[in-house]
């Protein structure tokens, strides 16, 4: 039971409560983060260890949706 609320319940919720306030193009760039944020939590809670590829992609990761985010307007006009 709590892993289906800590999992999907409450990620859901947030996620579609925030597109109250951002537009939907936006949030899906941030939905990437949610590898970034599994891997990282179970490194951290269940002692896993990350390989190094894993830290590559999660940086090529969050580079891309800080380049996305940073100026969205010239990404998506090409």
């Amino acid at each position: 039971f709590l892993l289906a609320v800590f999992s999907l319940l409450i990620p859901h919720t947030l996620f579609f409560s925030a597109l109250r306030w951002i537009v939907p193009s936006r949030a899906i760039i941030t939905s990437a983060l949610e590898p970034i944020v599994a891997i990282g939590s179970a490194a951290l809670l269940l002692g896993e260890l990350l390989e190094p590829l894993q830290v590559i992609g999660a940086v090529l990761v969050l580079a891309a949706i800080f380049l996305l985010h940073v100026n969205p307007e010239e990404h998506l006009a090409s």
